[in-house]
């Protein structure tokens, strides 16, 4: 089992959503400890340990430190603002 770490970045877009929202991608990215690479998750190219994972119309972008068993979330964002500043 992984434990599940949020970055601040995370954290401060979760902040912005209301309850209901926030709270589905909340419990998506902690059924990760469970099974860190659930069906739909993309690995990312070019990163040996980040993968995307699709919320409704969110994305999340975690990394897996297996040795630590730790997932790191890094970022969640809309579809179309996910992709700036990767």
């Amino acid at each position: 089992m992984y434990s599940i770490e949020y970055k601040d970045k995370a954290v401060r877009f979760l902040e912005t959503l209301d309850k209901e929202t926030a709270g589905r991608i909340y419990d998506k990215l902690e059924s990760l400890s469970n099974n860190p690479f659930p069906r739909g998750s993309i690995k990312i190219r070019g990163s040996e340990n980040q993968h995307r994972l699709r919320v409704g119309k969110y994305r999340a972008l975690y990394e897996i430190f297996k040795e630590k068993s730790l997932i790191a979330i890094i970022k969640i964002d809309t579809r179309e603002g996910f992709y700036d500043n990767m």
